[in-house]
């Protein structure tokens, strides 16, 4: 799975360099779906461990900080102003996802909720509805994490 997305980086590359903007954000959104399942640790609020002995614990983050190095943040925010709202449903989605997995429910369900995805979420496609059920169910797993 590597080498794939090492590819398509490249094509990120390419496409820009040509200027194609909607063949670039089909090759973002290919990039996002490829990547924001991947869990990283240096992005998890609990794996930090604190300098005193009393274990983890959960530091103070402002609300959507930005994060220059994360790869998916920066995808799904580029794919916020895209064309299309299936290409802008899919990236929030993924959005939300990784940050379920990263333990920022804060910031999670504050994406999700104010994005309104929940009422129109009936409209849309098999594959947006299911990955909008995986991201719900990884919603309420880090709830209780």
């Amino acid at each position: 799975e590597r080498e794939l997305v090492a590819v398509i980086e490249k094509t990120e590359i390419y496409y820009t360099k040509l200027k194609k903007y909607k063949l670039l954000n089909l090759v973002k959104l290919l990039h996002l779906n490829h990547v924001y399942y991947i869990y990283d640790p240096k992005n998890d609020y609990f794996a930090k461990k604190m300098e005193d002995d009393k274990g983890y614990r959960m530091k103070v983050r402002p609300m959507f900080s930005e994060r220059k190095g994360d790869t998916v943040y920066n995808l799904a925010t580029s794919l916020y102003l895209a064309e299309g709202a299936r290409m802008k449903t899919i990236a929030r989605l993924s959005h939300v996802y990784n940050y379920c997995i990263h333990n920022r429910f804060g910031e999670a369900r504050n994406l999700l909720l104010m994005s309104h995805l929940q009422d129109c979420i009936d409209n849309a496609d098999v594959e947006v509805r299911i990955l909008y059920n995986r991201t719900v169910a990884q919603l309420g797993l880090c709830a209780f994490r």
